[in-house]
Order: C-alpha cells, then sequence, then structure tokens
C-alpha cells in the first residue's frame, strides 16, 4: 500500500507546448518608402503649425481690425498719406530711380562737378579738367585704387606740366591744392593770325592763396598796375593771369582774354556745343578727368605730330573723319578705365573708312583655346572679310607694305593657282584670334581661326605649301630647306615646315577650325583647350569684366608675362622704365574692346592695378 504524502498528492502539470516564435517585423528596406514616410511627418508637422500660426493670426487681427475701422474716415485718410510717403520715400532713397538726384538716393553716387567748362569758348581747340572734390565717391575710390602707386603724385606732376604754359613759370601741383577749390582745367584756344594759347583754369577757396601762388610763378613784375575793374595782368614774355569771380586763368595773355571773355557773356561757351556736349554727354559721369578735343583741334595739334601716342591715338579716333572727340578717365576697384568717343563725320568717314567702323561685332569665344598665361590676344569676327579689310587698310597705311602684298598675291596666283582673297579669306568665316602665348625660351604665334570651310581651306592651303616653302628661302649655311611634314599632334594630323631652330611653322585643321603657329604647341594648345584657359584666368577676367560683351575687337596684353620676357631678354633699357619699374610692375594687364555705334567710334580701355 503505497503512503500517503505529506504534501498532498500533486497532479501532474500538463507538458509545456513550445511556444510560437512571433517574427519581429522587419524594418523595410526600400529607401525611397522611409524617406517618404519621413516627408510625410514632416509635412504633416508643418501644417499643424501653419494652422496655429493662422489660428494666432486671426487672433492678432480680431484685435487690430477695431483700431483701424472705429477710426474716422479723415483719420484713416491722415495715416494712409503718411504710409504712402513713408514708401514713396523709402523707394527714392534706396531705388536707383531714373530722373531721381543723387543727392536724394543714397542708391547712387554723386558724379564730380565740372564747373569750368562754361567759362571755355566754343572755339576752344582743347579742354581738359580734373576734379579736385576729395568729397566725392569717385576720387575716394581712386585713392584706393592707385594706393599701390607709390609715385602716384610724380605721375600727376608729370601731367601738369605737360599742360603748364609755356609762358609760365613751373607750376607745383602740391602748392595749388590747399588754395584750390574743386576743378582744375586747362585750354587751348586758337589764335587770331597766331599759334594756338593756353591757359590753366583753377577754382578758388582761398583768394589770398590764390595771389600768393600766382606772385611766386608770374615772370617778373607785370607791365603796369591793375586799374579798378580790370582782372588781368599781363607780363613781358606773354604771360598773363586774372582773378575773376571764384576763377585764376593763368597762362598766355590771348588764352586769358578769350576765358574772361566768355565768363561775362561776350562769347558762346563750350558748354553750349553742340558736338562737345553729344560726345562729352556720351562718357560716364562718374569720372575723375576727361579731355575734349575739337575737330579743328585734331587737326592743328594732334594730326602733324609724329609721336607714338599720336599714331597710336589716330587709330581710336579717326583723325581724317572725327568732328570731335572726348575721353574720360575713370576709378574702378581693381583698375583705371579710360573711356573714348570720337564723333565721326559720315560723308568723311564714307570716303576714308576707319578699319573699326568696318568689322562687325562678335562676343569673344576663342579666349577658350587659348593658354591661361597668354602674353597678347587679338581677336576680330567674321575673319575672311576682316582679314581683308586689315589688309587692304595696312596697304594704305604704309604704299611699300600695300605693294610687296600685292606682288605676293600675284606670285601665289602665278605658281599654284591661288588667290588668297578669293580661295582662301572666303574659306574663314568665323572668328579669328591672333594670340602670343609663352614658353621657356622664345614665345610663339598663333593664328586661329573659327567657323572654317575645311575642305575649302585644307585644298587652298594645300596648293601653297610649295610657293611659301619657295618665298621662305633657304638660310645661309642650313643646306637644302625640306618642304611641309605631315606631323601627329594629339591626333590631329598637322602640316610642320622648320624655318629655323626656334620657328617650327605649323598648321592644322580640325573641329571647324584653322590654325597656323610658329610652333607645334601652338596647335596642341588648341587641341586640349578646355580648363585652364585664357577665359578662366583672372588676370584676363579682371581686365575685360569692364568691356562691352560684345565688340568689334579686342586687344590683351598680360602685362606681367610681357614685362617677365622683356626684362628676361634684356630688351628694356629705358632709364625711365628703371626709375618707375616697381610702379609700372603694379600694373598686371590692359584690355581694349572698340565698338563703332551709329556715327561714333567707341572705345573703351581698362588698366589692373594691385
Amino acid at each position: 500500500m503505497r503512503r500517503p504524502s505529506l504534501r498532498g498528492d500533486r497532479k501532474k502539470k500538463p507538458a509545456k507546448k513550445p511556444r510560437k516564435k512571433v517574427a519581429k517585423p522587419k524594418r523595410p528596406r526600400d529607401v525611397r518608402f522611409r524617406t517618404a514616410t519621413r516627408v510625410k511627418a514632416v509635412g504633416y508637422g508643418l501644417r499643424e503649425q501653419a494652422w496655429r500660426l493662422s489660428r494666432g493670426a486671426e487672433k492678432v487681427e480680431r484685435r487690430i481690425t477695431p483700431l483701424w475701422t472705429k477710426r474716422s474716415k479723415g483719420t484713416r485718410r491722415r495715416v494712409l498719406a503718411v504710409a504712402g510717403v513713408l514708401a514713396l520715400y523709402a523707394l527714392l532713397k534706396f531705388t536707383p530711380v531714373p530722373g531721381v538726384p543723387c543727392e536724394i538716393s543714397a542708391a547712387k553716387e554723386c558724379p564730380p562737378g565740372d564747373a569750368t567748362v562754361k567759362l571755355v569758348p566754343a572755339s576752344a581747340l582743347l579742354y581738359a579738367h580734373m576734379t579736385l572734390d576729395g568729397n566725392t565717391a569717385e576720387l575716394k575710390r581712386l585713392d584706393t585704387t592707385a594706393a599701390p602707386i607709390s609715385r602716384r603724385d610724380e605721375v600727376v606732376q608729370t601731367l601738369i606740366d605737360a599742360a603748364t604754359p609755356a609762358t609760365s613759370a613751373p607750376i607745383n601741383f602740391a602748392e595749388v591744392r590747399p588754395w584750390a577749390g574743386n576743378d582744375f582745367a586747362v585750354t587751348v584756344v586758337p589764335g587770331n593770325k597766331a599759334p594756338p594759347s593756353e591757359a590753366a583754369i583753377v577754382s578758388i577757396d582761398d583768394r589770398k592763396g590764390a595771389q600768393a601762388f600766382i606772385a611766386k610763378i608770374a615772370p617778373g613784375a607785370p607791365r603796369k598796375p591793375k586799374t579798378k575793374g580790370q582782372a588781368i595782368q599781363t607780363y613781358a614774355n606773354g604771360f598773363a593771369d586774372a582773378i575773376s569771380g571764384d576763377f585764376l586763368f593763368a597762362g598766355d595773355e590771348a588764352a586769358v582774354r578769350e576765358l574772361l571773355a566768355t565768363q561775362q557773356g561776350g562769347v558762346k561757351s563750350l558748354s553750349d556745343d553742340s558736338t562737345a556736349s553729344k560726345v562729352r554727354g556720351d562718357l560716364p559721369d562718374n569720372r575723375f578727368a576727361d579731355v575734349y578735343v575739337s575737330g579743328t583741334g585734331v587737326q592743328k595739334l594732334l594730326a602733324p605730330s609724329t609721336s607714338t601716342a599720336a599714331t597710336q591715338l589716330e587709330t581710336f579716333v579717326d583723325y581724317k573723319a572725327t568732328r570731335g572727340f572726348a575721353a574720360a578717365a575713370i576709378a574702378q576697384d581693381n583698375g583705371i578705365e579710360i573711356e573714348l568717343v570720337s564723333a565721326l563725320d559720315a560723308a568723311k568717314e564714307k570716303k576714308s573708312p576707319n578699319v573699326f567702323t568696318t568689322l562687325p561685332e562678335f562676343r569673344p569665344l576663342l579666349t577658350r583655346d587659348v593658354g591661361a598665361n597668354a602674353i597678347a590676344y587679338f581677336g576680330i569676327g567674321d575673319a575672311g572679310s576682316s582679314l581683308g579689310t586689315l589688309l587692304k587698310r595696312a596697304g594704305s597705311a604704309q604704299p611699300g607694305l600695300g605693294a610687296a602684298l600685292a606682288a605676293f598675291s600675284q606670285r601665289l596666283q602665278a605658281e599654284a593657282k591661288v588667290n588668297p582673297a578669293k580661295d582662301l579669306l572666303p574659306a574663314l568665316g568665323g572668328e579669328a584670334a591672333l594670340v602670343a602665348e609663352p614658353t621657356a625660351t622664345v614665345p610663339y604665334a598663333s593664328l586661329i581661326v573659327d567657323g572654317v570651310d575645311e575642305a575649302k581651306a585644307r585644298a587652298a592651303l594645300a596648293r601653297l605649301q610649295g610657293p611659301l616653302v619657295r618665298a621662305i628661302g633657304v638660310p645661309a649655311g642650313s643646306g637644302p630647306l625640306p618642304g611641309f611634314q605631315a606631323v601627329d599632334i594629339g591626333g590631329v594630323t598637322a602640316s610642320s615646315l622648320q624655318i629655323s631652330p626656334l620657328i617650327t611653322l605649323t598648321y592644322a585643321i580640325f573641329d571647324g577650325k584653322l590654325v597656323i603657329s610658329t610652333q607645334p604647341a601652338g596647335v596642341a594648345q588648341v587641341k586640349k583647350a578646355g580648363s585652364g584657359s585664357l577665359a578662366s584666368a583672372a588676370t584676363f577676367n579682371d581686365a575685360t569684366q569692364h568691356l562691352p560683351a560684345t565688340v568689334s575687337s579686342l586687344v590683351f596684353l598680360n602685362l606681367d608675362e610681357l614685362l617677365d620676357l622683356a626684362e628676361r631678354l634684356g630688351r628694356i633699357e629705358d632709364p625711365l622704365y628703371a626709375a618707375f619699374r616697381d610702379d609700372i610692375r603694379k600694373l598686371h594687364a590692359i584690355a581694349v574692346g572698340v565698338n563703332a555705334v551709329g556715327d561714333e567710334l567707341r572705345s573703351r580701355l581698362f588698366v589692373t592695378i594691385k
């Protein structure tokens, strides 16, 4: 018999059933699903916040609305009028609205004034003006821009010396500034059966200072004391001075008398001359200096001159056709801009067209095919006709060169049956650029033409190879000169002719372009065009950013590279350069853009300073 247990009988627990494993929810692997879910959550949150804001806005509106609706009609009108005046004031003050004076608008710069032009006779051959108003934004910007030039005062003094009348003692600009007002000007007037005469005009802030200055520069004592009511003092050598109103006139006696007569209203003023007003009016208002030369002044003062400066200026003025031109100097943040406007006589221009008036406008794009350190770049549009015009113009200017070009063209026609003007130039339809690029030794020059009829250009150049080889000739002692050789340059088949150890004439036609260079590197550069080009170079962009987007011609000079090359080759021996070398090296690049606009020839030059 089984003994009972003290714990009592225990029932056997049923065996536990194994629990079923509940699969944990897997995180969605679809990134788009997770992203969409989060975006929806954010959207719900934003919607809730917007609802709360709208509820708050409704409360504010319920409180504010009575403040307006309970007011009388007169009060509401006065409030609206005040609000309108404040809105109009803000518009005029902080927005450059046309017609609003700069004194009112904070968004406009007040340009320097010119109080001396009304004192100059309309017959003046030349009028040059410089502002002395140091409170203008233009002069403040000039001080900052020109700060790297340590000898800028000497540059100004050099200009003053050039403008000082021959009858006067030397004028030290540092002695003028303390007593002068806001204007300094120089004019040249035609002589009556005598050579042109000139005089300076200075506005006066300190009359005693002006009188002391005259006593210092006058060549001795005046001929006789001034009589009552007479402003002018004359001297034995033809010098004269006068203080009339708030101005000092000093210079040749004839010019001083002419200025006094204009001031008194007896002579028509230059400010009333239509040509002078037109070309000067087309210049930027914000300028620190400007010069105007009449058509007669061009013929008497510039056309007879053989100086390099006068000859170069003729290119941008057109001495034969101009009715007068004006130029202005403007200070920009990174350099000095010179803008020139020449008014052309249509009939005279038609008889003798200026090269730029015949060139079409274009947007320079070949800068993308040139190296970033290019020394020089000259670009034109419509290459075929433009090159033909330039060659014809060069032949007209230099009869000897014209005869040589004509003879060479006839020789090519006879030997190769190729007329460059009819067979080659018409194949060059797009933009053209003549460039110089540096190397470790001698730079190479390249002509790049876009929009080329490849088949026509290739055939014409192939026929020209033989005559070109014979025209070049065989250098003495160098042995027989080989003909053009086919060479591979970056996957492009080029034709190459070694002329000397430093010059290997090479040309290639590819991608609608013709490239002719004095080294194979010129073709290689165009082939690899892209990043690191002139178009993306800071030196180029700094110099060209102030030029028009489209031009008739573009000139760019990298002064850093040019002066480095000249110094390396020992080609600069000018004592003046040595004296001003440090300051000259602060000028980094020059860019010039030229446009023919209606009956005007406009040029813009920019010099970067750092």
